[in-house]
């Protein structure tokens, strides 16, 4: 699966975040960066979605994709898309010699009008010609119970430097305040976080997990563990160092963050 490839491209990346992509958006149906659209791919009638920040790219012998996705229905849902390569004259690119390839979103339920964010790499060995974009259609959005409603208030995203008469940048410190408003207690919060260049496209997008240990050990803090009830505030905070992360986000550093909480079920 595309997912488990993502640690041994861009290295030691969970100690410090791995994503990336974006560009444009549409509705419910399919979804490619750039240039006229391609034919779409097929979906479930069942999905109402809407798709942004969609980015595309190639880097080290890899295709990348990621973007965002909002729950356009009145239902919660989970959600798995479909990724229809294209080339760069917009005609269908076979992968492991089917059309698409399925995609899934990083939260496992979906609010009504709520949005989660994906990413997904493939080797290039996988396709029948170079992909050059993509599109994003929905395979399947099976409705679910609802859950904890967890919002990300006071984001914010600081640089830090190297230190040293030529200091460069090395990376940012992402914060944001993570808080339930519903009775439904999350038992096991989450939050995605989203990193855009200064170019405006999304190159990264990563899931923080307070129970991963090996997170806590490097990258992740929080101000209290355990279930966010009702009324909670907990502080969350992030680094995002420049080391192994794409080369086209190095170029144009880091120009905001934002934090998309969820409950993992």
């Amino acid at each position: 699966m595309a997912r488990q490839l993502f640690h041994g491209i861009f290295g030691k990346t969970i100690g410090f975040l791995a994503v990336m992509l974006l560009f444009w958006c549409c509705n419910d149906t399919s979804h490619k960066t750039g240039k006229a659209p391609a034919p779409p791919a097929p979906k479930d009638a069942s999905c109402q979605i809407g798709i942004t920040d969609l980015n595309c790219w190639v880097e080290r012998d890899m295709f990348f994709v990621t973007g965002v996705c909002s729950n356009e229905s009145g239902d919660w849902k989970s959600i798995t898309l479909r990724m229809s390569p294209v080339n760069a004259e917009q005609q269908p690119v076979m992968i492991n010699q089917q059309p698409y390839d399925t995609l899934p979103v990083q939260s496992s339920a979906i609010p009504p009008k709520g949005r989660s964010a994906f990413i997904g790499w493939w080797s290039l060995s996988k396709f029948s010609a170079t992909p050059d974009s993509a599109m994003i259609g929905c395979q399947s959005g099976q409705v679910v119970s609802q859950g904890a409603m967890l919002t990300a208030s006071e984001q914010s995203g600081v640089k830090f430097m190297s230190t040293g008469p030529n200091p460069v940048e090395k990376g940012w410190q992402a914060t944001t305040a993570i808080e339930n408003l519903l009775p439904a207690t999350a038992n096991h919060p989450r939050c995605e976080l989203l990193i855009y260049g200064t170019d405006k496209r999304l190159w990264m997008t990563t899931v923080l997990n307070p129970e991963d240990a090996q997170q806590r050990a490097s990258i992740l803090q929080v101000s209290q563990e355990g279930p966010v009830k009702q009324g909670d505030k907990r502080l969350w905070s992030s680094l995002v160092f420049y080391d192994n992360l794409p080369n086209q986000l190095r170029q144009s550093k880091i120009g905001s963050v934002e934090f998309i909480p969820f409950e993992q079920r």
